[in-house]
C-alpha cells in the first residue's frame, strides 16, 4: 500500500495521471492542477482503501500501455479530442495524446498533457469566438 511519502514522490516526479472525466470536472469547478499538486504535497492520508490498489496506474512496456483505472483493461497510447464547455465559448482540442482503454474506452492523460490542456483552455477562456477548435500539436510546444 502506498504511504503519503510515496504519493508525494510520484507527484513530484510527474508520475500522476488524470482521466478525461476528471479534467472535465475540475474545469467546471474552476480547480487547477497546481492546486491539486499543492494539496498532494502538503496533505495527509485520512483514509485508506486497500481493495482499490489494483486500480492504480501501472506502466508496462516502457510506458506505452497502462492498466485502466476503471475496468483494469489495457490502456494503450492514443490520441483523443478534449472538449471544454466554458461560459464564453466551447473549446475543442484535437489530437490530444492520451492512453485509451481498449476494453471500456476510458481516456487517461499524463500530468504534463493535463497541465497543457489547462493552459490552452485558460488562454481561450476570454476569446472573442464562440467555438475554438485547436490542434494540440500546434500549441503544445
Amino acid at each position: 500500500m502506498l504511504d503519503i511519502q510515496d504519493i508525494k514522490a510520484l507527484c513530484n516526479e510527474n508520475k500522476i495521471a488524470f482521466t478525461q472525466h476528471f479534467m472535465y470536472r475540475i474545469e467546471t469547478r474552476g480547480i487547477i492542477i497546481s492546486d491539486i499538486r499543492l494539496a498532494i504535497t502538503n496533505g495527509e492520508i485520512i483514509e485508506q482503501y486497500p481493495n482499490e490498489v489494483g486500480k492504480r496506474l501501472q506502466n508496462k512496456k516502457g510506458g506505452k500501455t497502462m492498466t485502466c483505472f476503471y475496468c483494469k483493461g489495457t490502456a494503450e497510447s492514443s490520441t483523443t479530442k478534449h472538449f471544454a464547455d466554458l461560459d464564453t465559448c466551447v473549446v475543442i482540442i484535437k489530437s490530444v495524446p492520451c492512453h485509451k482503454c481498449t476494453q471500456c474506452g476510458e481516456v487517461i492523460y499524463d500530468v504534463t498533457v493535463g497541465e497543457r490542456i489547462e493552459q490552452i483552455v485558460s488562454n481561450l477562456k476570454n476569446s472573442l469566438t464562440e467555438i475554438a477548435v485547436i490542434q494540440y500539436s500546434n500549441v503544445a510546444a
